[in-house]
């Protein structure tokens, strides 16, 4: 459950879960909102660009973190990875 599912789960009259929390509801709405941007941006240039080179496969950077995942790739693959560090979003 991320922030925005308990703040809303809190507006519908459940626990409350921001007392004595260092962050406010608009700062939650805020990065929700930055984040589905981003997502949503980035999701485009990455369908288009699969689309135009033809790829079979793609994937995202939760859980395993960026080099979990890039490994992944690179065994499946017969290219090297390159990573762009400094092309990286960064939301905060």
């Amino acid at each position: 459950m991320n922030l925005k599912q308990k703040l809303s789960a809190e507006q519908a009259g459940g626990p409350s879960f921001l007392a004595g929390k260092n962050i406010t509801a608009k700062q939650i709405d805020n990065a929700y909102y930055m984040a589905m941007e981003s997502m949503a941006h980035l999701n485009k240039n990455a369908a288009d660009l699969m689309r135009k080179y033809d790829s079979h496969g793609a994937t995202d950077v939760t859980g395993f973190g960026i080099m979990g995942h890039a490994q992944n790739l690179a065994a499946a693959q017969v290219n090297d990875v390159d990573l762009v560090i400094d092309r990286l979003p960064i939301l905060d």
